[in-house]
């Protein structure tokens, strides 16, 4: 089920781009989100996500309808991978055959990160799950 949700989420992320300014950089409570100026709020049936602009950067925090931290998301820059997906990434899924469209870091309520890379080859969307140690796997059934 967690599984489901975090292909959801990755999803959602990935088609999503709207944002809000001026709010702080560690907000992770319900609670103090809430009273965060600024934050743009959207509604799932099984969860809830607010959107903060934080320098110009886009941070999402997900959280259950009962206002439980689930993760929080926000861009990154395609070098901060680890070095293993680089490599990886040199040798199966180089340019000119894919071009990069969107890097999300999704860290959950375990503090794990997963990275998530949306590729486009010939017109067609491809998303790429890595982990914190470089191992990089295709999502399929995403688009």
């Amino acid at each position: 089920m967690k599984k489901l949700f975090f292909a959801a989420l990755v999803t959602i992320l990935i088609s999503t781009s709207s944002f809000a300014a001026d709010s702080p950089e560690n907000v992770r409570s319900f609670k103090e989100l809430n009273a965060v100026n600024n934050v743009n709020w959207k509604y799932a049936p099984n969860f809830q996500k607010a959107m903060v602009g934080v320098n110009a950067e886009k941070i999402e925090y997900f959280y259950t309808l009962d206002g439980e931290f689930l993760a929080i998301s926000k861009s990154f820059d395609f070098d901060k991978l680890p070095k293993a997906a680089l490599k990886t990434l040199a040798n199966s899924y180089a340019y000119p055959n894919y071009s990069l469209e969107e890097c999300i870091v999704i860290e959950n309520t375990d503090q794990e990160l997963n990275y998530y890379l949306s590729l486009n080859k010939a017109g067609k969307k491809i998303i790429l799950q890595i982990n914190e140690n470089g191992t990089i796997s295709e999502m399929s059934g995403l688009n």
